[in-house]
């Protein structure tokens, strides 16, 4: 990766590597975050909480999507890097072709499975009779054309890891202006409420997977493509993108069952007044959650290429580095959190009673977000090194083990602040058995990495 128009993950300097890929990442991310800040400000201009309740309770579509997205391009995209890194980008071609041909599967599968048990699953997920039919009118359009993220997102992994970040992220730069431009032309101009918004997401993201695969087939600076030869599913190299995505996989599908248990929840202990506020407060989370996923994720190239190549010292270095940028993030916006909650809830809602049960909330459900960077580290460090079994356990733990039992539990003493509370007591609790299983391991994975690397080098060279 030596071309001059884009980084060198094997030999530029870390810590610059580090925040050219960041900078990029979290711009992406941010955009990306656009989506759902400007549906829900501007469905939240409609005036009618119940709006943003419906909103809240199909936010466990979009994170099981992004789930689907987890499990393959954050299981292919790094073994892609690996193999760059092993200078084997042929079967890095066959890792990139083997992930589309299964997101164009999902994007196909999903939408007809979903779409006619649409109310079922809302009812599952916590709706009432006020709140089902804005959910359905946003689901069901969101859902067909669910295609669009999954391959938008997915593939720009794979955009990333070949060093041209920045190019996936005027991707989505576009592809948000458009939504923010459309969405009160659909909500609004032509009376579609949230129907139009989901529709003005679905159009923005299907330009968007347009230009990803638009590079990524046709673009000379590609050093890996998409070709038609390789658009098929290797048994092989299936296995292993299902291997590393797994862990991602059941971090993403945990959150689902964390949100369907905090709205089921909230609806036997309150009301939907209080879904609307938790729906508020899971898009403020995306503010700390989008910012450390750009730190960990543009930080993983450099850990998986390096690792792939042997280079250990490289990769304890990017490490160090991602751990300090994702605390001090963490630690600021928790600040943020406790003393100026009302002016982070205020563009969401302008109704007084919802902004104040929401502020009141924010404190409760944030308390523990100081130790968040630690979690986010360690889980896609190990993703990196192709270590998927232990960020499995560590989700596990901190959202089935932990949270959703507590978010049951602790209403019987707390009253409905238990629901809110359970999310710190997690936060703080996941946080430190992760840390500790981290560095009990860690270290342990980069050693037989060198050892393996040396000694193929050796069997080379006799």
């Amino acid at each position: 990766m030596s071309n001059k128009k884009h980084i060198n993950l094997e030999k530029d300097a870390v810590g610059g590597l580090l925040l050219r890929l960041i900078i990029p990442a979290f711009l992406a991310q941010l955009i990306s975050a656009t989506y759902i800040f400007a549906d829900r400000v501007f469905i939240g201009m409609m005036g009618d909480p119940l709006s943003i309740a419906g909103i809240g309770i199909v936010f466990p579509i979009p994170i099981f999507l992004a789930a689907i997205i987890s499990l393959l391009s954050t299981g292919a995209a790094p073994y892609a890097a690996m193999k760059m890194g092993e200078k084997d980008n042929a079967t890095a071609e066959k890792v990139l072709g083997n992930c589309t041909i299964l997101l164009i599967a999902f994007g196909v599968l999903i939408p007809l499975i979903m779409i006619p048990l649409i109310n079922p699953i809302l009812y599952f997920f916590g709706a009432s009779e006020s709140t089902l039919p804005y959910a359905s009118d946003y689901v069901v359009t969101y859902l067909a054309g669910s295609i669009f993220p999954l391959i938008a997102i997915s593939l720009n992994g794979f955009i990333s890891v070949q060093g041209f970040a920045k190019t996936g992220m005027i991707a989505l730069f576009v592809s948000s202006i458009i939504n923010i431009i459309l969405d009160p032309i659909f909500i609004f101009g032509f009376g579609m409420g949230v129907r139009g918004a989901a529709l003005a997401t679905v159009i923005a993201q299907g330009l968007a997977a347009a230009w990803v695969v638009r590079f990524l087939m046709f673009s000379k600076r590609a050093q890996i493509k998409i070709k038609l030869s390789n658009l098929k599913i290797y048994g092989g190299i299936t296995k292993k993108i299902i291997l590393l995505g797994l862990s991602p996989f059941i971090m993403q599908i945990t959150e689902v069952m964390l949100i369907i248990a905090f709205n089921t929840s909230l609806r036997a202990a309150g009301s939907d007044d209080y879904i609307s506020a938790m729906t508020i407060i899971l898009g403020i989370a995306l503010m700390l959650a989008l910012p450390l996923n750009a730190i960990s994720f543009g930080g993983m190239p450099i850990i998986s290429y390096n690792y792939g190549a042997g280079k250990i010292d490289r990769v304890w270095k990017a490490f160090k580095y991602i751990f300090i940028s994702s605390s001090a993030f963490s630690i600021l916006f928790w600040a943020c959190a406790m003393l100026i909650p009302q002016y982070i809830v205020a563009p969401f809602t302008g109704d007084v009673h919802l902004q104040e049960i929401t502020t009141y909330g924010m404190r409760l459900f944030f308390a523990g977000a100081f130790c968040m960077g630690t979690q986010f580290v360690c889980t896609i460090t190990f993703i990196g090194v192709c270590q998927p079994k232990f960020p499995a356990l560590m989700a596990t733990i901190r959202k089935v083990v932990i949270i959703i039992p507590l978010i049951f539990i602790l209403p019987k003493w707390l009253g409905i602040d238990g629901v809110f509370v359970a999310e710190t007591v997690g936060d703080i609790a996941g946080a430190t058995v992760n840390a500790i299983l981290f560095f009990a391991v860690f270290g342990k994975v980069l050693r037989e990495r060198h050892f393996y690397v040396m000694n193929r080098v050796n069997e080379q060279l006799n």
